[in-house]
């Protein structure tokens, strides 16, 4: 009896290799799978040892996935769903293959991917390939999904400052366009960041607002608007950021332009009409000032666009005492050069000169010396301008009247002509004035008065610009220009 026990105990312990061996080499189920993913169209089923995993937001784990049952013809490709800001899940091994031959397990790697805490939702999907053909079929999902349970907070990602393209990159003066600011790949800030927004020439580009708030989710529009013409960029800074230019932003100048004289009359001290935070101990209080009435004025005739005021002052003429005139000899100044400008009864008055003067007689259209008003409001008005009259003499050339300076010692200059930088009323300082049609002769026999341009005698010569001097508590209009 012992001897029949001895060999019953033999027996059973080889039954048990021979069942251990036959489940390694795949001819059994795998009868550790706890969850089911899903049945394969071969008839194979899919496992998972768990079906819900956990992970840190900066962690990971690991989970297997296994094959058993059905046919050995096929092999099937796994992917997983995923989201972009969510876990990262993936094959320890690439491709991510599984059959009932050679791959008949494959381990997964589930991240936290720094992602918020919650529960995730995870689906397997599968793509057959057939072993006899390699024919790919569509991808499907498996029934039941995986959940991976996020736990802590994730690590805050500064990410970059990025400027979108704007819209427009070509705009007309007063024109605007639009860009984007945000936080590129930034991920669970905590709080705002704030983004300072400048022109990097604020005389060229205005861009709103200066100051952008930001988040990760966040972007700030900002509005650039063309000035006066050139090219410029703007520039987005924020502590911890690298700074950010804009592409350049071309402004082209109007072509014509247009001109009109206010309906309103002002005294000489422009400079009370300065309400803007940046008038505040300004030496520019005066034009802007000016170009302020300009632009509201502007709005009465439905104008789109910048419009500025033709005042000389200290800080705005196109002209510098060396009597040289233009780009690296002017300031502030608000005419371009060989440009038609027009009234805004849409009729050319002039064409400005290479010296970014207004025209001299020969390029006006023939009808103006006849009076063509230059405004929709009244054909006779006299306006400030500032241009001061000198005494013809054999040094003088065309542009000494639109210098705010002296011209070698030989012009008395314009301080006498400006009602004090136009910052008085006073009625016993003076401010020079144009008028909005009329004409004068200058020859050796004439009364010798410079009006601005023309020396050759006899010569016409345009008193519109340059016609008299009026007391600075006197209520006149001012020329307008488009820019």
């Amino acid at each position: 009896m012992k001897q029949i026990t001895k060999y019953t105990n033999i027996i059973m312990l080889l039954l048990v290799s021979l069942i251990i061996a036959s489940c390694s080499s795949g001819s059994c189920d795998n009868t550790t799978a706890t969850y089911t993913l899903g049945q394969l169209p071969n008839g194979a089923t899919l496992y998972t040892n768990q079906s819900t995993f956990s992970s840190s937001s900066n962690g990971e784990t690991t989970g297997t996935i296994w094959i058993s049952g059905g046919s050995t013809t096929e092999s099937y490709l796994l992917s997983f769903s995923e989201s972009p800001v969510g876990p990262k899940i993936t094959c320890s091994s690439s491709p991510c293959m599984i059959n009932n031959t050679t791959n008949k397990q494959v381990q997964v790697n589930l991240s936290g991917n720094n992602s918020p805490a919650g529960q995730y939702t995870i689906t397997v999907y599968y793509t057959s390939f057939l072993s006899q053909n390699k024919s790919q079929l569509p991808q499907d999902p498996l029934p039941n999904p995986i959940l991976l349970n996020i736990t802590g907070q994730p690590t805050p990602v500064a990410g970059s400052l990025s400027i979108s393209s704007p819209l427009k990159t070509q705009l007309g003066v007063g024109e605007s366009t639009i860009a984007n600011i945000q936080l590129k790949d930034s991920q669970y800030l905590s709080g705002t960041v704030d983004v300072l927004v400048h022109s990097d020439s604020e005389s060229i580009i205005n861009v709103t607002p200066t100051v952008c708030h930001l988040t990760a989710t966040t972007t700030c529009e900002v509005t650039i608007m063309g000035i006066k013409a050139g090219s410029s960029n703007f520039t987005a800074s924020a502590v911890g950021y690298s700074s950010q230019t804009s592409e350049s932003i071309t402004v082209v100048p109007c072509n014509p332009c247009n001109s009109f004289i206010t309906v309103g009359t002002y005294n000489g001290n422009l400079s009370s009409h300065c309400t803007d935070a940046s008038c505040q101990n300004s030496p520019e209080s005066a034009i802007k000032g000016a170009d302020m009435i300009c632009q509201n004025e502007a709005k009465l005739y439905n104008q789109r666009g910048v419009y500025k005021a033709v005042v000389l002052s200290s800080n705005r003429y196109p002209c510098d005492a060396s009597g040289e005139c233009g780009e690296s000899h002017m300031q502030n100044w608000v005419i371009y050069a060989n440009t038609p400008y027009k009234n805004l009864a849409e009729s050319i008055i002039g064409i400005s000169t290479t010296k970014y003067v207004l025209p001299d007689p020969s390029t006006y259209v023939p009808t103006y010396a006849d009076g063509t008003i230059i405004n929709k409001i009244s054909d006779t008005v006299i306006f400030f301008m500032g241009i001061s009259v000198g005494h013809v003499n054999d040094v003088k050339t065309d542009i000494d009247g639109w210098s705010p300076f002296n011209i070698n010692g030989t012009v008395s200059g314009y301080t006498v002509n400006n009602c004090n930088d136009w910052t008085s009323d006073d009625n016993s300082l003076l401010g020079g004035c144009g008028y909005s049609s009329g004409w004068f002769i200058t020859n050796s026999s004439a009364d010798n008065w410079y009006a601005g341009w023309g020396n050759p005698s006899p010569s016409y010569v345009s008193n519109t610009w340059m016609n008299s001097s009026n007391a600075c508590g006197s209520q006149l209009n001012l020329l307008c220009v488009q820019q």
